[in-house]
């Protein structure tokens, strides 16, 4: 193989030790499990959302402007942040630079009054006719052109003095251009005894453009016998633009957020050293070496060359960090690439982790000053969790995690036959997706158990969603920040847990009727990581080739009268029967058409149950649902798949949480190990 590296693939040691002091998971056979090898995390890139939500929270920028141009991420083991998956490509690079540049400059921009720029005609130069006095004469058809640069998008005045030489039978006609495209066309009639003015109002872009104006009837009769009537020409005396007009000034807060201090004068280096390295600290989330922030200021020193002011040099330096790869990828270096020993992370490359785990963003100033202190270890570093859970950007923790284990993600792409359910709207959609993420905040805010997530007798709705499950909101408890939605009871109803989630019922049923197989297969690959075997090549999945007369159950269970069918089927199809209650769309129903409705159900093992409730306790009781949560946690959290190797870490990571809340599992898992260490790789033939 040569000296090429597999990442992640050599044995791990992994044993156990009798006796002694240290944390650690007991287990079977006494002692204590020893995890030596924390593993390592492949170089990775700010997926599109911590992009976003980095530019928020370093320049203010809430239109989410990567989400707008950079690709979908590519997605490994279930989540949208895996290292080994992240590409980067010519694309990425010229989004990041746009909303970048787009973040910083409605940050920074100031203020920009109107001003006019006057073009004297006489002045200007044209492939067509020629100077004369204070004039140009345009003698036949063609353009007089004037560059620009423009200082910002909004709106303009373009203005101009003509006359016409008038001859023939029409008078003079002129087109006002912008960069060869007519905005105008007039007619001329004016002498030079009465000069004419001609205005337009338009918008356009900042950057360079070009101005003109363009003579369009030439007349010349040389044998007309009156002298003033055998030529025809345009006289132009000015060109001028005045604007910019509707030019929105950067919020002060976010300008003041940025610019730490204002530049005394247009060549204040001082200040814009101060800027630039409170910036470029806090977006590489490290402290910068002065040779670095030396070379970012070489790019004041070129806008100050160029006459164009200190505040386009800060601009100019800042684009340069958020295009840095200091700033893109989540650096973490080890002092010898080569060896397989253990290390702790360097406390900023641990403050990243943590925070793009918990937020999704760029560390703040508390967790810098921490880091920059050393105290991220212990009692600090829970405390810092703490304190970070209750923070509202905790909700990345929701809709990075919780969104995507669960796949409630995929709500904003469910497509149900209209002619079946009419009454799915928008609203509805969008009101199931917030009763996900509600419901998972409540669990981790409240640092509910585990189990709350499949036995909660509680759930979140608002006044569409409690009218398609048939709940009544009452006096029930509005959610502070979530307007419209009330957290009810569901003790007497059908539901319970995440298991009769509108968002999961759907998002695992046809467009036209429910699957008891993707419902099962759910369940079995997202709580319990057992997921069954793809089906054999060749075999029909669809229920094309059973009875479609009758209930889905029984056209199932024929279906599994096939024995290359029946291996899976078996596993998932009970889960499923489970959950028939509901349809494709999450309401409750009796009656499948005609049929009753049978939801009871019987598990491989044995176990009957009836209906979403009895599955929900069995699934309380099975050990995997517990292991299978912490590995797709640990997996978000560490950007890396969790391998057989890890299942140390897994069990430590659960007793040290054992009988305690969501909030407490996260707690244990950034503690561990596999968070607060790596390890690098052996080269090996």
């Amino acid at each position: 193989m040569g000296a090429a590296r597999r990442r992640g693939r050599w044995p791990r040691r992994c044993g156990r030790r009798r006796g002694g002091a240290g944390g650690g998971a007991g287990g079977a056979g006494g002692g204590e499990p020893v995890c030596a090898d924390p593993g390592r995390v492949t170089l990775r890139r700010l997926n599109r959302s911590e992009f976003d939500n980095s530019l928020r929270d370093l320049t203010g920028e809430t239109s989410r402007p990567g989400r707008q141009v950079l690709p979908d991420d590519d997605i490994g083991y279930g989540f949208d942040n895996i290292g080994d998956v992240l590409t980067t490509s010519a694309l990425h690079v010229e989004g990041w630079e746009g909303a970048g540049r787009l973040a910083l400059e409605n940050s920074l921009t100031a203020p920009i009054e109107p001003t006019v720029t006057t073009f004297e005609a006489e002045q200007l130069f044209s492939d067509v006719g020629a100077a004369n006095g204070d004039v140009w004469v345009l003698w036949s058809n063609g353009e007089l052109p004037a560059d620009v640069e423009l200082p910002a998008d909004g709106e303009y005045i373009f203005r101009v003095g003509a006359f016409g030489a008038q001859a023939g039978p029409a008078v003079v006609r002129m087109a006002l251009l912008l960069d060869g495209q007519e905005l105008a066309t007039v007619d001329v009639p004016e002498t030079r005894a009465n000069p004419g003015t001609y205005t337009h109002r338009f918008s356009t872009t900042a950057g360079p453009h070009t101005l003109a104006v363009a003579f369009l009837n030439d007349y010349y009769m040389p044998d007309d016998p009156d002298p003033a009537q055998r030529d025809r020409n345009l006289l132009v005396d000015y060109l001028e633009l005045e604007g910019p007009y509707g030019v929105a000034a950067a919020d002060p807060a976010r300008r003041a957020a940025l610019m730490i201090c204002e530049p005394a004068g247009p060549d204040d280096t001082e200040c814009a050293r101060l800027v630039i390295s409170d910036f470029a600290r806090r977006a590489w989330r490290r402290p910068v070496e002065l040779s670095e922030v030396n070379r970012l200021m070489g790019l004041v020193d070129l806008a100050l060359a160029e006459g164009d002011g200190v505040d386009q040099g800060i601009l100019l330096a800042l684009q340069a960090v958020l295009l840095s790869p200091h700033f893109i990828f989540k650096v973490e270096v080890d002092a010898d690439p080569t060896s397989t020993t253990p290390h702790p992370l360097a406390p900023h490359e641990l403050a990243t982790r943590l925070s793009y785990f918990l937020w999704g963003s760029t560390p703040d100033a508390a967790l810098l000053a921490a880091a920059d202190a050393g105290r991220l270890t212990g009692q600090d570093l829970a405390d810092q969790v703490t304190r970070m859970l209750a923070d509202p950007r905790a909700i990345a923790l929701v809709e990075g995690f919780a969104d995507q284990w669960l796949y409630t993600r995929a709500v904003a792409e469910l497509d149900p036959d209209y002619d079946l359910f009419p009454d799915f709207d928008d609203r509805l959609r969008a009101g199931m997706a917030t009763e996900a993420r509600l419901f998972f905040r409540d669990a981790l805010q409240h640092n509910r158990p585990l189990t709350a997530l499949l036995d909660a007798d509680h759930t979140f709705v608002d006044e569409r969603l409690a009218a398609h499950y048939g709940l009544e909101i009452g006096d029930a408890p509005e959610v502070a920040d979530a307007p419209g939605f009330h957290q009810v009871d569901l003790a007497g109803t059908e539901r319970v847990g995440l298991l009769t989630l509108g968002s999961v019922l759907s998002v695992t049923s046809y467009r036209t009727r429910t699957s008891p197989v993707r419902r099962g297969k759910w369940v079995l690959e997202q709580l319990m990581c057992s997921a069954p075997p793809p089906p054999p090549p060749n075999v029909e999945t669809d229920l094309g080739n059973v009875d479609q007369s009758l209930p889905l159950r029984e056209r199932l269970a024929q279906h599994r009268e096939d024995p290359t069918c029946a291996g899976c089927h078996d596993q998932m199809d009970p889960i499923g029967f489970g959950l028939e209650k509901f349809d494709a769309v999450g309401a409750f129903r009796l009656m499948e058409g005609p049929h009753p409705i049978d939801d009871s159900g019987q598990l491989p093992g044995g176990t009957p149950f009836a209906g979403a409730g009895e599955l929900s306790q069995i699934l309380l009781g099975d050990r995997r649902f517990g292991r299978c949560y912490t590995t797709k946690l640990a997996t978000f959290a560490l950007g890396r798949g969790i391998e057989a190797a890890d299942r140390c870490h897994v069990e430590a990571i659960q007793a040290a949480s054992n009988g305690m809340g969501l909030a407490d599992l996260v707690q244990a898992l950034v503690q561990s190990p596999p968070f607060t260490h790596r390890r690098g790789e052996e080269e090996r033939d």
